[in-house]
């Protein structure tokens, strides 16, 4: 499974911190690539004859073949929930939905859609549908939820060598979370020491296009790829794998790119605005495209675009505390070496991001 990476020169970086300042000082470029010599393979501009839930299908029973204990993190959004409904759609068993976040911060109230409130989905969405999922579906499926306020002041509180080694995804506190699943839930780390190879299903993501000189484009933002599936080098294998942006998953991705073209292009809608939509409007509009969803969303938080997430609130509450000094010291740090052109004005929207090469979908 790759993870993407960065190219300065002839050196490859997972880390892009370490990839800005390798480049800064040997007066190197510096290119993001993302599958790029097995979606190269590809003619994008040709629309694959398979449909849509047949493209998920099959990597459903790709994942599946692949992995002893198939984990799906699961918040019942368009994402996730198109993946649970794919397995079910198709009598494909997973092991264990698991249901994740900063719980214990929320307000239960299907009202309350701010983006701070996020993880109210936990009781009002995902948790419901994960029940339903097991009383009907599947009988034998492992349902977890775990909250990950703990998780996360903890590994703060240990200083580490975070200003050593650059080595952390991106300013959210909360992100250390996606790079420790075996530490946050040890069982994962029991079934890995057993032999048995453990998968964790995340829902990365809705195609990124755009639209110049009469033809679509789509290409792949550093930011998603790399916060999703962050890179870990340790002697306790842990499997992420993205549902939508895998290496295998090219045919897919270029028909979710032509349904949405044609989408726009039948309704007389002008791309250039479309692809300019942010956060909430963005994802219910393509979500609404390229998912044939029936199972209900009642309850769907409003996105934040911000790097360091309105949802980490419970992190800020106490700026004395040693956690907080911890990641302050390593973000001030990062700021204050990398060239100017990389620092966003705001610490809240992180480091500039990076694209991929684009892919041509057509006229």
């Amino acid at each position: 499974m790759t993870h993407g990476y960065y190219l300065c020169g002839q050196k490859q970086f997972h880390n892009k911190f370490q990839a800005i300042l390798y480049a800064a000082s040997n007066h190197t470029e510096i290119k993001f690539c993302f599958n790029d010599a097995i979606f190269d393979q590809y003619n994008w501009e040709i629309e694959p004859v398979q449909t849509l839930n047949q493209l998920y299908a099959r990597r459903a029973v790709e994942l599946r073949e692949q992995y002893d204990h198939l984990v799906l993190h699961f918040s019942g959004g368009y994402d996730s929930g198109n993946i649970l409904e794919t397995f079910v759609k198709n009598n494909i068993p997973i092991d264990e939905i698991y249901i994740r976040g900063s719980t214990s911060t929320s307000v239960i109230d299907i009202n309350c859609t701010r983006s701070e409130n996020a993880y109210a989905e936990v009781e009002l969405i995902a948790k419901p549908l994960a029940e339903y999922v097991k009383s009907n579906y599947m009988p034998h499926v492992k349902i977890t939820l775990q909250d990950t306020v703990d998780h996360v002041l903890k590994g703060w509180n240990n200083p580490g060598n975070w200003i050593d080694t650059l080595d952390i995804s991106d300013f959210s506190p909360s992100t250390i979370v996606k790079k420790t699943y075996d530490k946050l839930n040890p069982d994962y780390r029991k079934l890995t020491e057993a032999g048995k190879k453990v998968g964790h299903i995340v829902g990365m993501e809705k195609p990124d296009m755009y639209y110049a000189n009469g033809k679509y484009y789509t290409r792949f933002l550093d930011k998603f790829s790399l916060l999703h599936t962050p890179y870990r080098d340790d002697e306790v294998p842990m499997h992420i794998e993205p549902f939508y942006w895998a290496p295998t998953c090219a045919e897919m991705i270029i028909k979710q790119c032509h349904t949405i073209k044609k989408h726009i292009t039948q309704h007389g809608l002008d791309p250039e605005k479309i692809f300019k939509f942010q956060g909430t409007e963005k994802h219910h509009f393509l979500g609404k495209i390229v998912y044939d969803r029936s199972f209900p969303m009642p309850f769907y938080p409003d996105k934040g675009t911000t790097e360091v997430r309105t949802t980490d609130y419970f992190f800020f509450k106490d700026q004395h505390a040693d956690y907080y000094l911890n990641w302050k010291k390593t973000i001030d740090h990062i700021r204050a070496i990398l060239p100017t052109q990389w620092v966003h004005d705001s610490l809240a929207s992180g480091v500039v991001g990076m694209y991929s090469q684009s892919y041509c979908i057509g006229k």
